[in-house]
């Protein structure tokens, strides 16, 4: 079960080499190479490149699931499947970059692991130019997803009609959670 390879972990060596050998497989990836996610039932697609994994494993990435009280080899074990758990999640939030760019879009899902209450909080970037690109995971606790949110409640003046605060999901997401923990 993937719970139990979440609680156990992996290692950083061994998450590489599975999501690069994912990335090498042309069956599954378009003619630059990317691999193409796409949540079924929506329109929802968002690209996975060797840029992505890097960023999912860094140091940076890492802290941010130990800060949340996950230990590495989970927040690594959990970007092992970033392909499944993005194609099962339900999205959260969307808002303008607070870099200033107005042409960059932040999208962010949430997907439940089954495991002490925990989600992955996935966030997938957005450009004008490049399309939506898997950005980064942060194991979060289902009870700390508010207060990581009440930051994200910005609507967009080029988007006003883009939900920003998807209350609904969050509602799901937490009935899941709930259900097997």
């Amino acid at each position: 079960m993937k719970a139990e390879m979440y609680r156990q972990g992996m290692s950083r060596n061994d998450v590489k080499r599975k999501l690069l050998n994912l990335l090498e497989d042309r069956g599954m990836c378009d003619v630059s190479g990317l691999r193409i996610i796409l949540r079924p039932g929506t329109d929802d697609a968002a690209r996975l490149n060797r840029k992505s994994i890097e960023k999912m494993i860094s140091d940076a990435s890492i802290r941010a699931s130990k800060n949340n009280g996950f230990p590495a080899g989970q927040h690594l074990a959990v970007v092992s499947d970033i392909i499944d758990l993005y194609e099962d999640s339900l999205k959260l939030v969307e808002r303008q970059d607070r870099g200033g760019q107005p042409d960059v879009f932040i999208h962010r899902y949430g997907t439940p692991l089954h495991f002490n209450g925990a989600i992955a909080f996935i966030t997938v970037k957005e450009s004008t130019k490049y399309g939506k690109k898997v950005h980064d995971v942060e194991l979060l606790e289902i009870g700390k997803l508010g207060g990581k949110l009440a930051g994200e409640r910005i609507t967009s003046p080029d988007r006003p009609s883009a939900p920003s605060f998807h209350i609904d999901n969050i509602r799901k997401l937490q009935s899941e959670v709930n259900s097997f923990d």
